[in-house]
């Protein structure tokens, strides 16, 4: 498969730190075996190179793709750094519709497969492969048959490689389906989202010309965590400084501030009244902003 070796030590820092804490939700798409398997083929996302389930003769043509009147939505972060682990939202509605489905790949700009997809809910998805891409999809419990008008929806997980691989692309497909088991009333809907590199502000990155800080902000501790967090500053000299929380939707949660002569500047984040999922925390300080990410597991 295509960047397993690239991708170990980022692999390996992943199952580290979060499958012991995980081991019943978040489980490393290998290890799966491909469980609750639905039958339905990989390599279907409508991604350069590949059809979706909606063209002319496919498994579900019975209406033209993209017809108005039903959604789909991809939502997460906007930017990836090294190693960083990213969830993935996929949304689908379409009113009179009773059973879902989806697949989903993450490519680079030459289209080959970027990253490594994690399953995230090894009830509802599940892992494939196929043309030396990656996919997540649906299971059988995944499909939420009887389910009206809006699909329960699905994450995934994302493991972005320790390089730079520029641009990622996710693309899905969406099956917004009538449960009767034939494919005339099924309405296939696609989509893609861009998550591009960012590497400026990664700890221990060096460069010829390094610019100078005013602080440095460490990963929080530990993380995952339940329900509380340690977020550490190390200011250059006496400042104000402040670290906003936000969540995957970029809604500010939580605001600490303060003017600090010490050198070590601690907080501490009670999440008891949050649900779990992927957080975002960024300090300022001195006109200079870092940003890093952080999971709260429940």
């Amino acid at each position: 498969m295509r960047n397993r070796t690239p991708l170990n030590f980022c692999l390996q820092r992943f199952l580290d730190v979060a499958l012991p804490v995980v081991l019943v939700g978040v489980v490393l798409t290998e290890l799966q075996g491909g469980s609750l398997p639905d039958g339905s083929l990989d390599g279907l996302t409508g991604s350069p190179g590949e059809f979706s389930c909606g063209y002319t003769g496919s498994c579900h043509s019975g209406k033209p793709l993209n017809e108005s009147g039903g959604t789909l939505t991809l939502s997460g972060p906007e930017m990836y750094g090294p190693c960083d682990t990213l969830e993935i939202r996929i949304d689908l509605a379409r009113e009179g519709q009773r059973r879902w489905g989806f697949m989903i790949t993450a490519l680079d700009i030459r289209d080959s497969a970027a990253g490594q997809l994690v399953v995230s809910d090894s009830l509802r998805t599940r892992y494939g492969e196929a043309i030396n891409r990656q996919y997540i999809k649906q299971t059988i419990p995944g499909t939420d048959a009887g389910v009206a008008d809006t699909a329960p929806g699905w994450s995934v997980l994302w493991v972005a490689p320790d390089t730079s691989v520029g641009d990622v692309i996710f693309y899905v497909a969406g099956n917004a389906a009538n449960g009767d088991g034939l494919p005339s009333g099924d309405y296939i809907y696609t989509k893609q989202k861009t998550v591009s590199a960012d590497f400026t502000t990664s700890v221990g990155e060096e460069t010829e010309n390094p610019l100078p800080t005013s602080f440095e902000l460490s990963q929080n501790y530990p993380n995952p965590f339940n329900p509380s967090t340690r977020i550490d500053l190390k200011l250059a000299q006496a400042a104000e400084w402040r670290i906003d929380i936000y969540n995957l939707s970029g809604r500010r949660v939580e605001t600490f501030s303060g003017f600090s002569f010490a050198e070590i500047v601690s907080v501490e984040w009670n999440a008891s009244e949050f649900a779990s999922g992927v957080y975002f925390y960024k300090a300022t300080s001195g006109g200079i902003a870092m940003s890093r990410k952080m999971v709260l597991l429940k």
